[in-house]
Formats: C-alpha cells, structure tokens, sequence
C-alpha cells in the first residue's frame, strides 16, 4: 500500500512539474509574424515575447534588440499548462499608454494580443510558433 501511494505522490509530482504556469514560470514564445488587426496588414518578422514572473513583458527583435517593454498592473485569470488550451489577459502599461496583453491557445494556435489605448488605438497580434519555459 505504501508503495502505490509513494508512486501516485511521485506521479502527481512529474505532472506538476512539466507544466507550464505562465504565472509562475518565465516563458519565452517565439513569433514568426506580427498582423496589425486595425489595418489587417500582416509582417513577417521573427521575434520573441518573453513573459517574466517578476511582473513584466519584454517584446524583442531577432537580434535581441527592444521592441517594446510592458509593466503588469493585473493579471485577469489564470492558465496553469501553456500547453493545453488556455488564456489569460493583462492589465498592462508601456509606460507611455495603458492597455491589454492576451494570451490565447484554442485548436492548437497560440496567439499574443496586444491593444494599447493609442491615439490611434493599436491592436497587434502575434502568431507563435513555439515556446521555452525557464
């Protein structure tokens, strides 16, 4: 009896621990395009979009070069394994205006949706191409 509750403890714990808490856990994703949803034009770029657990995002270039950098003020839900279906959203500010970062995965297509109250409005959408938990 001892040994089948060891195994299922130790079971439980290999589960927990390839997961991947976006809440917990510094997640790079990778982008192979960015689409402006307001103008539906679409770019082909690489870039990564890490998401840090000490409470920002850093969008970045293929050369590692800033994109972008987003402070969170809140974080609206939660999505505790990265690789099944989930989404989470942000209440964020890039230090100049304020807005939404929403992590999306449905039929395994993960997106990034970021809408920053501009003037003009801007919504922009990556398309993620996979992912590394560290």
């Amino acid at each position: 009896m001892k040994f089948i509750v060891l195994l299922l403890m130790m079971l439980a714990g290999i589960t927990k621990a390839s997961s991947q808490d976006i809440l917990t856990q510094t997640i790079s994703w990778a982008s192979g395009s960015t689409r402006n949803v307001t103008t539906n034009t679409v770019v082909s770029e690489s870039t990564t979009f890490v998401s840090n657990v000490d409470g920002g995002f850093a969008w970045k270039n293929a050369d590692g070069t800033f994109k972008n950098n987003y402070r969170i003020i809140e974080a609206i839900g939660e999505w505790t394994n990265v690789q099944m279906d989930g989404r989470i959203q942000y209440e964020v500010t890039d230090g100049k205006y304020s807005g939404t970062i929403a992590f999306t995965k449905a039929n395994n297509q993960t997106r990034i949706r970021i809408s920053m109250e501009s003037d003009p409005t801007e919504v922009l959408e990556l398309t993620i191409t996979g992912f590394t938990a560290n």
